[in-house]
């Protein structure tokens, strides 16, 4: 996994409204909101913000390499979202966009920082107790030390 935050440089572009609310697709390689899936058949290029999405073959399929698969145009997702939050509230279940979800798929992120600040070595993490297991220096990175009182209790 590889995260790379480009939006500051000065030819990379956010999705404009005109994407968003058209049947358009951004430039991908100038996109500065695109996620990027590689898989052993294709690319796949998706557009936060409702940007859609592209699939594009890879050398080792049938199709010709670079050629659009599959596709679906995006909107901007804020009114859907903010629908099944209501929704949620009214029923008393979960939202689409849980919480819990988003923190475990920010741990990766976070995870892979701090195996980066530490030259790149191998972590093991314990997805139950959410711990790494026997580096002290990076389970050290796990929390940061808060000044008062701006200090976050381990229990809440």
């Amino acid at each position: 996994m590889t995260f790379e935050l480009t939006q500051w440089a000065p030819y990379m572009d956010k999705i404009a409204g005109d994407i968003r609310d058209g049947d358009l697709f951004p430039y991908w390689p100038q996109c500065a909101t695109r996620i990027e899936f590689y898989g052993t058949k294709g690319l796949m290029c998706l557009g936060r913000h409702g940007g859609g999405w592209q699939v594009f073959s890879s050398a080792k399929t049938q199709s010709r390499p670079g050629e659009v698969v599959a596709q679906a145009f995006g909107r901007f997702p804020d009114p859907d979202h903010k629908e099944n939050f209501v929704q949620a509230i009214r029923s008393d279940k979960l939202p689409s966009a849980d919480i819990e979800e988003g923190h475990r798929s920010a741990v990766l992120i976070h995870l892979a920082n701090i195996a980066t600040r530490l030259g790149g070595r191998r972590l093991v993490f314990d997805s139950r107790t959410e711990t790494i297991v026997g580096d002290r220096e990076a389970s050290a990175l796990l929390k940061r030390d808060y000044r008062a009182p701006f200090v976050i209790p381990d229990e809440v």
